[in-house]
């Protein structure tokens, strides 16, 4: 959906076990489908599905940044706790 990767079977390749793999979900939060241009309009740009992204900016970036908020908060109370 939304033209995005979500393929990350080489993952295992780098953290072989499903425990090392699980960890690494604490400590990554990905986020690669950024809305390039506040204007599609005024840009030549047919590499990217305006409508697509525009979803994808509703319905995911929302889920994301709070993934994002919720491992600084972690990250912070870690640090804190150390």
């Amino acid at each position: 959906a939304y033209g995005v990767s979500t393929d990350y079977s080489h993952i295992k390749y780098i953290y072989p076990t499903e425990k090392e793999r699980r960890a690494l979900h604490e400590k990554v939060c990905c986020a690669a489908n950024a809305w390039q241009f506040h204007d599609y309009s005024q840009y030549e740009a047919d590499a990217f599905d305006e409508d697509a992204k525009r979803r994808y900016r509703a319905e995911v970036f929302p889920l994301e940044l709070e993934k994002a908020r919720d491992m600084g908060r972690r990250l912070a109370m870690n640090a804190k706790q150390q």
